[in-house]
């Protein structure tokens, strides 16, 4: 018989409302507020393993619940002894049978934000056994963090050792010595029954990157290819014969590779607990660390103005008059500093800039660039991660990820979307490139000019906007995969001396150096201030939750 409010909220921005209930919602970020709910299941005649470090004992459960909880991971749970009378704060999770007629406590936290509960299972200490094999050396990585075990030296013996079920990705590095090559791995459950194996359900690559064998790894790792020496190795070794069936001999899509490095992400496993006690704990806000050695910096206001902006996958990147580099936090309001000095600055599936010096940079996360062997004045990356870019000679180039490739014809400033590859001269002339509307990987096969002076241009979604040199702002109309250059430009009010294009959102700059963000719909762009209202309706619905 519970009674459910469900929040909807509707957005009025000039004038115009946005009803975001539908599929197309979007979610506006104020104040965040985390719930935190702990629940203990009982547990009697059993008793948890380990004493919690620092003060363990106290007199009631109450107390005790509440110091287990602050404590984090630290404390998996209670236990009550009887023979001292105390309620002790115990660092294992899985319980066990009790001589002395114990009880335990087995602590379970669901925290909800926004609507949105999360629940997090009782962990019960089960745990995976995995088994690997590589010819020749084996290094094995848990969850980014490299374990030992016997047998990783020898070709022909099996390595096992045991993971937590909560395991969020597993990682191999074999090292080969000459001759035939592969690496076999499978997981088993508490149960010996085979979960994963080695497959081309696998990512393997030659070369690491940061964080490659942890979980959350975006890196874009080509599938394991299934090796030729699959055959001799099921039928004549006896150790890779003591594997499950359905597994593979796996490699990179080389043979030449004297070193793989596989890794599979494992979905974590979820349980049941039966709820005998339920504490709420005070609302508290939301503090989001990031994963790693990553210290978040509080939000700051950039020092000058903002003279450049851009949005894409990465999120909403900008560059000040003085050359800092900031990112807009998910609240839409504040800023972080991000280390680093740039004049322009592009965010892609990636986020590249350039300094003054003309040298051109990438950002790998955690406040690191990579510097990119180039001497440019202007680069883009869209969200398939293509890169184009232009030097000081007006050269243009395309990025195929290993160096540069030169592309024929001359200009200042390029862009590259959804809409193609567009690009204008120092004559303020603009230019499609053809082939290349859909954020295809080519390099395209000639330039049409379209009609029309802009000094910047940017490539959306059907839709490409730009400034001119009396820093009017225009967007392309038509636009279509059989029209990628579209049929006429539509002058937007307003005065811009930058824009960018991402979705369904336009970015930019104005003359007094302010940012300016504009909502598109219906592909009809209006710029002027605009003011948020921001409206929430409840509906009730009875006996629902």
């Amino acid at each position: 018989g519970e009674i459910s409010w469900i929040k909807q909220v509707v957005t009025s921005m000039g004038g115009l409302s946005f009803d975001f209930s539908g599929p197309t919602r979007q979610v506006i970020r104020r104040t965040t507020t985390r719930r935190v709910r702990v629940t203990w299941g009982q547990h009697n005649g059993v008793y948890l393993a380990g004493y919690s470090k620092g003060k363990h004992k106290y007199n009631n459960l109450k107390t005790a619940a509440r110091a287990c909880f602050k404590r984090g991971r630290g404390c998996g749970g209670i236990t009550y002894e009887p023979r001292s009378k105390k309620y002790t704060l115990r660092r294992g999770r899985k319980p066990r049978r009790s001589r002395t007629g114990e009880r335990s406590w087995i602590k379970q936290v669901t925290t909800s934000m926004g609507g949105l509960s999360f629940t997090g299972p009782a962990n019960t200490g089960r745990q995976y056994t995995l088994q690997v094999i590589c010819d020749d050396i084996t290094t094995i990585f848990v969850d980014g963090k490299r374990r030992t075990a016997a047998g990783t030296r020898r070709w022909n013996k099996m390595a096992t050792l045991k993971i937590p079920a909560s395991t969020r990705a597993i990682g191999v590095k074999c090292r080969n010595n000459g001759g035939p090559y592969g690496i076999m791995a499978q997981v088993k459950d508490s149960t010996g029954k085979v979960i994963f194996v080695t497959d081309n359900t696998w990512n393997c690559s030659n070369k690491p990157q940061r964080g490659w064998a942890a979980g959350g790894f975006r890196g874009k790792w080509r599938p394991a290819t299934i090796t030729r020496n699959q055959k001799p190795y099921l039928r004549n070794i006896g150790a890779w014969r003591g594997m499950s069936p359905n597994k593979k001999v796996i490699w990179t899509n080389t043979g030449r590779d004297r070193t793989a490095y596989c890794r599979k992400d494992l979905r974590k496993s979820t349980g049941r607990t039966k709820v005998v006690r339920t504490t709420t704990i005070k609302k508290v806000k939301v503090k989001r660390r990031p994963r790693g050695r990553r210290v978040t910096k509080p939000p700051v206001k950039p020092t000058s103005g903002l003279i450049h902006i851009t949005k894409g996958a990465s999120g909403i990147w900008a560059v000040s008059s003085d050359g800092n580099v900031y990112t807009l936090l998910d609240n839409g309001n504040s800023w972080r500093k991000v280390c680093g000095s740039l004049v322009q600055i592009s965010s892609g599936s990636e986020v590249w800039g350039i300094n003054k010096h003309g040298h051109v940079y990438k950002f790998l996360g955690v406040n690191r660039w990579k510097r990119i062997r180039a001497a440019l004045t202007n680069v883009d990356v869209s969200d398939n991660g293509h890169v184009w870019a232009v030097d000081k000679h007006q050269n243009i180039y395309r990025w195929t990820g290993r160096g540069w490739e030169h592309i024929e014809g001359k200009a200042i400033q390029v862009t590259v979307g959804p809409s193609g590859v567009w690009v204008v001269n120092s004559a303020n002339n603009i230019y499609y490139r053809k082939g290349t509307y859909g954020d295809k990987n080519t390099a395209g096969s000639g330039w049409v000019q379209v009609p029309g002076k802009l000094r910047w241009i940017s490539s959306g979604s059907n839709m490409v906007v730009g400034v001119n040199a009396g820093e009017n702002s225009y967007y392309r109309k038509g636009i279509s995969a059989s029209r990628p250059t579209g049929t006429n430009w539509v002058q937007m009010p307003g005065k811009m001396t930058q824009i960018e294009i991402h979705g369904s959102q336009i970015v930019g700059t104005s003359g007094g150096k302010y940012i300016f963000k504009q909502s598109v719909h219906d592909r009809r762009v209006t710029a002027r201030t605009v003011v948020r209202r921001v409206r929430v309706k409840w509906s009730q619905h009875n006996g629902k939750y």
